[in-house]
């Protein structure tokens, strides 16, 4: 390692991380290879972009310096910047900005600066969109490069300002075109694809070092949690700790956010949304950060996939059906369902219900309780036919409906029935409607009648014989005999 005296040229670093080496000024520390080693007087933490953001003596004047299209600099403020030690560490009690930050606040700089760029903003703010080439000719007057096309055109979106193409030729108005910056959608999955795009893939080392730092942060918040008396050294040595663990776990699950959509695309077509696919494996990363173990020398990822498919899963089991069915059965389906696509594949044909139960060791009738299962339910107003113009519950058939027929006849037999009755006396009437239900369809017994009308149970059969035997003169019963036969 060797330093660079004030005054002198400054090597070219390589920081870690994937970020663009960048001239840094004198005091910068760095190995023989070009290593970045931190530095010995202010600090540059270059970003993606090759912007140098120096952090002073003091973090509250720490600015930041962009080459601009003329050749001047951009510089700007960055508060709260964390000096770092000899050894490129973070010093204590000191929040550390996070690098989007402040290339944002770069690229707003560089923007608002210009009279031009301006004037494109009130534009677009009066009319809610500019053209590409009021665009272009903006960067031009500016004497920006095209390499700030990219944050012109993140400025203007946050303003809600659309770039649109020029009118076509016939002298139509302008169509939406694509952003500046590689097409991105306004649909907000291919908006979320691009977003985690840009976020780097890490080495099996970077797993490690913040699988670390995400257990000493767990420790360490737990440690704040369970010790009530600590100096103020300790608790901010603690809590520096904790929130360095935080960063790591973010680091880790935002950089395996593509690996959640690689998993999720082989669930589509399964009853949920591709979104919420993706929301639901992203669950599942989450879960396998906080748990995975990385003595065991296993690379994050395997971890991860099982915990992105176990999230998965479920969340189908649960949500996508109507009628929820446990996870196990569902899983027993899926694997019916696989064994049978086998066996069409071997077979050349479609599998009987038999070779399907031997090939997963079921019975056949576990594998037909399955198959019912497996039917998803149908909405009774759910259209049929090729105009629409019927729905499913119009033609499926109610076993509890009445026939218009039996309903007339079952009319028709009650006005007899009451007539025929009315040649009874009232105590034969009340024991007959009692006895068979006629009053209320609830048979009573010979107890109840009698209970009823203050007789025994004797009087009450005696009575109930002779009305029979009066019912059954061949003057009343003419009248109910069709209904007998019919």
């Amino acid at each position: 390692m060797r330093g660079v005296r004030d005054g002198e040229v400054a090597p070219r670093c390589h920081p870690p991380g994937g970020i663009a080496s960048v001239s840094l000024p004198a005091r910068t520390v760095c190995d023989t290879d070009g290593a970045w080693r931190g530095s010995t007087g202010p600090h540059v933490s270059p970003d993606r972009e090759g912007t140098a953001v120096t952090a002073a003596d003091d973090p509250r004047e720490a600015t930041s310096r962009e080459p601009s299209g003329d050749g001047g600099t951009v510089t700007m403020l960055a508060t709260d910047r964390v000096p770092h030690d000899g050894d490129g560490r973070v010093a204590d009690g000191r929040e550390h900005a996070d690098r989007a930050e402040v290339v944002d606040l770069v690229e707003r700089e560089a923007v608002g600066r210009t009279r031009e760029v301006a004037e494109l903003l009130e534009l677009g703010g009066e009319r809610g969109f500019v053209t590409t080439s009021e665009l272009a000719a903006a960067l031009k007057s500016a004497g920006l490069d095209a390499a700030m096309a990219l944050p012109v055109a993140r400025h203007l979106r946050r303003a809600s300002i659309a770039i649109v193409e020029d009118g076509t030729p016939d002298g139509a108005g302008p169509t939406r075109a694509a952003p500046v910056d590689g097409a991105v959608s306004v649909d907000a999955v291919r908006l979320y694809l691009n977003e985690i795009g840009r976020v780097d893939l890490l080495s099996a080392e970077a797993e490690v070092d913040l699988a670390k730092r995400v257990d000493a942060g767990a420790a360490a918040g737990a440690e704040l949690d369970s010790m009530r008396e600590l100096s103020p050294e300790q608790r901010a040595r603690l809590r520096r700790v904790e929130r360095l663990g935080r960063n790591a776990k973010a680091a880790l699950t935002e950089a395996n956010l593509r690996l959640v959509v690689s998993i999720a695309k082989r669930y589509l077509g399964r009853g949920l949304l591709f979104p919420d696919l993706i929301q639901e494996g992203n669950l599942g990363l989450m879960r396998a950060v906080d748990k995975f173990d990385y003595t065991r020398g296993y690379k994050f990822s395997t971890y991860a996939t099982w915990w992105i498919r176990q999230m998965i899963s479920r969340s189908i089991a649960d949500q996508s059906r109507t009628i929820r069915i446990p996870v196990h059965l569902v899983e027993t389906m899926n694997k019916i369902k696989r064994v049978e696509r086998q066996l069409v594949q071997r077979l050349g044909r479609e599998p009987t219900i038999e070779e399907v139960a031997k090939a997963v060791e079921l019975p056949v009738e576990k594998i037909e309780e399955f198959r019912r299962l497996a039917v998803d339910p149908t909405s009774l107003d759910a259209p049929v036919g090729e105009e629409g113009d019927a729905s499913m519950g119009e033609l499926i058939e109610d076993a509890n409906a009445i026939v218009p027929v039996e309903a007339a006849a079952y009319l028709l037999l009650q006005q007899h029935l009451a007539s025929v009755l009315d040649e009874l006396s009232v105590r034969e009437r009340t024991v007959i409607e009692r006895r068979f239900g006629l009053h209320d369809a609830q048979p009573q017994t010979l107890e109840q009648v009698g209970a009823e009308l203050g007789l025994t149970r004797e009087r009450i059969r005696q009575i109930e014989a002779k009305a029979l035997a009066k019912l059954r003169h061949p003057a009343l019963a003419d009248a109910l005999e069709g209904y007998l036969r019919g």
